[in-house]
């Protein structure tokens, strides 16, 4: 389970060991399967297990979750690794090769998917620079750059093999030349861009057609008598 350390004490011992939760209902223990962890502040962690669970500790409370959820619902396959997006947002990826954006203020709900992947996730980074963009990798021998606001596919790289990790480049958005990818990844929200031709509809004037409704007036013995309207517009 969950074991934290400090690197800058001389003792070799975890400063913090993780219980597992209670037995099942049948007096079973639960499995253990961590897949990702991710650390929220300097008392609080997140873990990701294979069983559809995302558990939250506390070392200042005890040495079992604080909070638990469960995300079966919205992940068919398992989940496979844990990202921290925010401050109130984690990011899941699961074997199925999609992505889940879970937030924390609505008791973790699904936000967004994000598309693309066939093949199992097996790592996930953020840029370096505090850009909206996320690296994934995984078991489909693809390497994608996603913009994480606007849930959209940057970039696709075929990598010849399967990986197991991936980085992204500090200055990978200002050495880029290709207008619609440093364009959306230096901004917070792309601009929505024209479609071809739409300044020509814009410019056509509007067709209205002048019509006058058929009206038939009777006269006191019963014959049909010619509205003044229609007199007017056939003169």
């Amino acid at each position: 389970d969950l074991c934290i350390y400090d690197i800058a004490s001389e003792r070799q011992q975890p400063i913090f060991q993780a219980r597992n939760v209670r037995d099942h209902v049948l007096d079973l223990p639960m499995p253990i399967y961590v897949v990702g962890a991710s650390i929220v502040s300097s008392h609080v962690s997140c873990v990701a297990t294979a069983y559809h669970e995302i558990r939250f500790y506390d070392r200042r409370a005890n040495d079992r979750p604080v909070q638990e959820f469960t995300v079966a619902r919205e992940i068919d396959r398992r989940p496979t690794c844990l990202v921290q997006w925010n401050c109130n947002k984690f990011l899941i990826g699961e074997a199925s090769g999609d992505v889940h954006l879970y937030d924390t203020r609505r008791g973790f709900t699904s936000r967004a998917k994000l598309r693309g992947g066939v093949g199992s996730v097996r790592q996930m980074t953020k840029h370096p620079t505090g850009h909206q963009l996320l690296g994934v990798t995984g078991l489909d021998r693809k390497a994608r750059i996603f913009h994480v606001p606007t849930g959209k596919m940057l970039m696709s790289l075929y990598l010849k093999q399967r990986a197991t990790s991936v980085l992204l480049d500090r200055n990978l958005p200002m050495a880029d030349d290709i207008s619609s990818f440093s364009g959306i990844t230096n901004t917070k929200q792309p601009a929505k861009t024209a479609a071809i031709g739409d300044e020509i509809w814009d410019d056509m004037d509007p067709v209205v057609d002048d019509f006058e409704e058929k009206v038939t007036v009777l006269s006191s013995n019963g014959a049909k008598k010619e509205p003044a309207v229609a007199k007017r517009l056939r003169e």
